[in-house]
């Protein structure tokens, strides 16, 4: 037996006609759902429900992207769900103690960690997808500390985030972390359909990974030491790398198919980087007047999880100028103001 606790960010139901009136009209559709034992509709200062399955996969089934979508279109963010096995029954109203069989194949999934940060753009290229895919993985910062730290390295001793531990499996790398995911949860699939739209997902990914990544988080690295003639030795490079995203960008809205997938993981962070740093060395429009490009971060910020995980950059981002002491947004403007 299986429990999803459901929570949107709406307060209440609204009156108590208002909410009799609503449940007396949607109550029946649960009745019907494959898999559904019970469902409890709260309320307090988020709304939502409890629901009681038979199993994880019927929850899922239900719980999919396509109803994640919806909830947020309606609710105006995603909601949150989080599973919990019932390993005892205490039912007072027919005087029994059940002990339902723990479902071992998801005692397993739920002590799936990632080891990364809010900032770190290949953190949020993985987390994106769990997110997206509602996957049962927590995550966490660094043990010990930090990624240098002797108990992160002895995890894993390239010393970088992301790490996925599930259970004796231990990855590092977040393409290699993306494609586990999929291979284990294969729905709903973030790998574009087989063939042409497959391979339009690992183009985009890949020319991320090798073009763009490297010279953005060199301009971060350079502007946080002021070591101006490596920055603009790094700045071409990253305009070269979006030339090559804007021709083979799909035709939208998402970045190689008509659907959320690896591509836009990849993507989102890395582009977030290039709009905050680039300013930074005196590039107003990061990404000019690249059109496709300049259409995919409009359309896909309107995207629930795209939103969720640009929202998490941002604070990940304003904690780091803070660490590092760059001035603030608004001293910025107050500067630039005073200078006219």
């Amino acid at each position: 037996m299986i429990l999803a606790l459901v929570e949107f960010p709406a307060p209440g139901y609204g009156s108590a006609d208002e909410a009799l009136a609503l449940f007396e009209r949607v109550a029946p559709r649960f009745q019907a759902i494959p898999g559904l034992r019970r469902k409890y509709f709260v309320s307090g200062t988020t709304s939502g429900g409890v629901y009681e399955w038979e199993t994880r996969a019927a929850a899922e089934a239900y719980f999919d992207l396509a109803w994640q979508r919806r909830m947020a279109a309606k609710y105006g963010a995603p909601p949150t769900v989080r599973y919990f096995d019932v390993s005892c029954l205490v039912d007072n109203e027919h005087g029994v103690v059940q002990f339902p069989p723990i479902q071992e194949s998801r005692k397993e999934l739920s002590s799936m960690i990632l080891y990364g940060s809010k900032l770190s753009p290949w953190g949020a290229r993985c987390w994106m997808q769990v997110k997206a895919k509602n996957l049962p993985v927590e995550r966490q910062p660094a043990i010990g500390g930090g990624y240098k730290s002797p108990e992160y390295l002895a995890l894993n001793p390239i010393g970088k985030i992301p790490t996925l531990v599930d259970g004796d499996v231990v990855l590092p790398e977040s393409e290699v972390i993306c494609e586990y995911l999929e291979d284990k949860f294969p729905t709903p699939s973030m790998r574009g359909a087989p063939g042409a739209e497959a391979a339009k997902v690992r183009l985009i990914s890949r020319l991320v990974d090798l073009y763009l990544m490297a010279p953005a988080a060199k301009l971060l690295v350079h502007k946080q030491a002021d070591p101006m003639e490596k920055a603009e030795q790094a700045k071409p490079e990253v305009a070269k790398a979006l030339d090559y995203l804007e021709h083979f960008l799909g035709s939208g809205p998402y970045a190689a198919t008509a659907k959320l997938t690896l591509a836009d993981c990849a993507l989102l962070p890395a582009i977030f980087l290039v709009q905050k740093v680039l300013p930074l060395f005196g590039v107003s429009r990061p990404l000019g007047d690249r059109a496709k490009l300049n259409a995919w971060w409009s359309t896909v910020q309107r995207d629930p999880t795209a939103a969720f995980i640009k929202g998490e950059l941002e604070e990940g981002y304003a904690g780091f100028r803070q660490r590092v002491g760059w001035p603030t947004k608004e001293a910025e403007r107050a500067a630039a103001q005073a200078a006219q």
